[in-house]
């Protein structure tokens, strides 16, 4: 599993989990950890949302596919300061 690791505060983000292998449908949920505010998981494995708040979040992601084999991955998601927010130029 993996995903786009960075996104910018005050833009939208997403990102697209798969289980390698993983016989569909397959479920995805946090197991451990935060993402970061403003983003969220679908079951079906979608990252997206609007990141509000600047840092680093790493979290544990388990899926779970047709078959009940399990799978686990520890990911981090950096999001940076937007700058165009900072000037005021919003």
């Amino acid at each position: 599993m993996k995903t786009k690791t960075g996104g910018m505060q005050n833009t939208g983000y997403f990102g697209l989990l798969e289980f390698a292998n993983g016989e569909s449908p397959v479920s995805f949920s946090i197991k451990e950890g935060k993402l970061p505010m403003g983003i969220s998981l679908s079951e079906t494995g979608t990252l997206s949302g609007r990141p509000v708040k600047t840092g680093t979040s790493s979290f544990t992601v388990e899926a779970e596919d047709s078959y009940g084999r399990l799978a686990e991955q520890v990911l981090s998601i950096t999001i940076e300061e937007n700058a165009w927010f900072k000037d005021g130029k919003d």
